[in-house]
C-alpha cells in the first residue's frame, strides 16, 4: 500500500455493509472484518507516519458508529471494535499531531453529536497532541458547544462535567479535581472518582482521604468499592498500615475476595487472623467456601465447612458441592459418592432432556469413582435404580446406552 487514498479504498469498505447486522453470525463476521481494518490502519501508520492515518481512523470511527446505530450489537462486538478504534486514534495524534484546530473540531463535534451520548473521549489522552493553543482552543469552543448540551435529570451537562474533570487532571489542579468530581455531593461513587483522578495528578494523600471517605459516607456496593481503592492506595503507597487497613475493609465487607486480599497482605500475622475471618465468612457458605477452595487450597476442610452449615440448616448450592466434589475427590472418593448421587438425582428431577447429558455424565464418573475404591457393583446397582425409574424417559436411557453404562 502506497498511499493514503489507496488505504482509504482498502480499509473504509471494512466499517459499513449493506447487510443487516439483526444476527450474531453476521454481526460477529462484520465484526471481525472491522477489527482487521483496525489492524491494517495500525499497520499503516508504521509506514506512512500517524499523520496521514489520523484522519482515516476519524472517518472509520464515524463510519462504523453509523453502522452499529442500525445493528444489533446485543454481544458488544461492534462497539468494541469503536472501542479499538478510539483507542487508536489518541495513539496517533500523540505520535504526530495533526493540526490543532481539524484536531478540536473532530472532538468536539464526536461528543456532542450522537455519538458522544455512546463513547466518551478522554480529553487528557489528547493533552500533549493539542499542546497549549489548542487546549485553549478547546476549553473556548468546549464552553460554547456546551450550551446546546440538554440538562441531565441532576440539572447538569454530563459532556461538559466530564471534560472539566478532565481538564482539572491535565491542570494538576488537586481544588479543581474535587470541586468538579464531588461538589456538594455525598455519595461515595463521587468520592471514588476524585480519589483516583487525584491519583493520578500524584496527590497521594488526598487520594488516600477521599477514597476513605466514600467508604463511609454510605453503606451499600460504591462504598465498598471505594473502600477496596482506598485499601489498595494504602498497600501501594503506605505498606506498613495494609493489614489494618485491609482488615477493617474485611469487617465492613466480609466477602471472600476481600478476605483474599487480608489474607494476602498479613503474611506471617494471618495465623492471628484466621479465626475471626473464618467465623465472619461462615455467614455465607457462598463466601467461606470459595475462600477455603482457592485462596486456602484446603478442600478437606473446605469439605468439612460445607458438611458443617447443611448441619446447621444452611443450604450449600449444588454449584458449589459440583466444585467441591472436583477439589475433594481425589484425597477422600468415599466421602464424595453421596453427594455425587444427590446430585445427579437432583438433575434429573425434572425431564428434561438438555439436563441428561450432564446428568449421565456425573453418572459416569460415579462409576468411576466406585471402581477406584473396589465398588463397582455401587455404582452399577444406582445405575440399574436409575434406568427402571425413569424407564419412560427414551432420551435419557439412550444416553445412558452411549455412555456404556448400560
Amino acid at each position: 500500500m502506497e498511499s493514503v487514498s489507496e488505504l482509504r479504498a482498502q480499509v473504509l469498505p471494512l466499517f459499513r455493509t449493506r447487510r443487516e447486522l439483526l444476527d450474531w453470525r453476521t454481526v460477529t463476521q462484520f465484526s471481525r472484518d472491522a477489527a482487521h481494518g483496525v489492524d491494517l490502519l495500525r499497520a499503516a501508520s508504521s509506514r506512512l507516519g500517524a499523520a496521514p492515518v489520523v484522519p482515516v481512523v476519524q472517518r472509520a470511527s464515524d463510519t462504523l458508529f453509523r453502522t452499529l446505530m442500525k445493528a444489533d450489537d446485543s454481544n458488544g462486538e461492534i462497539q468494541g471494535v469503536v472501542d479499538e478504534l478510539l483507542d487508536l486514534h489518541p495513539e496517533l495524534c500523540a505520535a504526530d499531531p495533526p493540526p490543532a484546530k481539524s484536531l478540536v473540531d473532530w472532538l468536539l463535534a464526536w461528543q456532542f453529536g450522537e455519538s458522544g451520548g455512546y463513547f466518551a473521549l478522554d480529553i487528557v489522552q489528547y493533552a500533549t497532541a493539542l499542546g497549549g493553543a489548542g487546549l485553549r482552543r478547546y476549553r473556548e469552543q468546549l464552553a460554547e458547544s456546551a450550551e446546546t448540551e440538554p440538562l441531565d435529570f441532576l440539572g447538569e451537562r454530563p459532556i461538559l462535567v466530564r471534560n472539566q474533570q478532565r481538564l482539572a487532571v491535565i491542570d494538576r489542579d488537586a481544588q479543581a479535581v474535587i470541586r468538579t468530581h464531588v461538589g456538594s455531593s455525598e455519595r461515595s461513587y463521587r468520592f471514588e472518582m476524585a480519589a483516583k483522578a487525584l491519583a493520578e495528578i500524584d496527590e497521594l494523600g488526598l487520594a488516600i482521604e477521599y477514597a476513605h471517605r466514600g467508604a463511609l459516607v454510605e453503606k451499600g456496593h460504591q462504598a465498598e468499592s471505594s473502600g477496596r481503592l482506598w485499601r489498595d492506595l494504602i498497600a501501594r503507597f503506605r505498606p506498613s498500615e495494609a493489614t489494618a487497613v485491609a482488615r477493617e475493609v474485611f469487617e465492613a465487607w466480609p466477602t471472600a475476595k476481600n478476605a483474599t486480599v487480608l489474607h494476602g497482605v498479613a503474611g506471617d500475622g494471618w495465623s492471628q487472623l484466621e479465626r475471626e475471618v473464618l467465623g465472619r465468612l461462615r455467614e455465607s457458605p457462598r463466601e467461606i467456601l470459595p475462600f477455603v477452595l482457592d485462596t486456602l487450597g484446603d478442600s478437606t476442610r473446605a469439605w468439612s465447612e460445607a458438611q458443617d452449615l447443611e448441619a446447621r440448616g444452611v443450604q450449600v448450592s449444588e454449584r458449589l458441592w459440583a466444585r467441591l466434589v472436583r477439589a475433594h475427590r481425589t484425597a477422600r472418593p468415599m466421602d464424595v459418592l453421596p453427594v455425587v448421587r444427590r446430585l445427579i438425582e437432583s438433575e434429573l428431577r425434572v425431564a428434561d432432556s438438555a439436563r441428561y447429558r450432564g446428568a449421565v455424565a456425573m453418572l459416569t464418573d460415579y462409576c468411576t469413582l466406585c471402581a477406584s475404591i473396589g465398588v463397582s457393583e455401587v455404582g452399577l446397582a444406582f445405575v440399574a435404580e436409575l434406568c427402571e425409574r425413569y424407564a419412560r424417559r427414551p432420551r435419557l436411557l439412550e444416553e445412558v446406552r452411549r455412555a456404556r453404562l448400560g
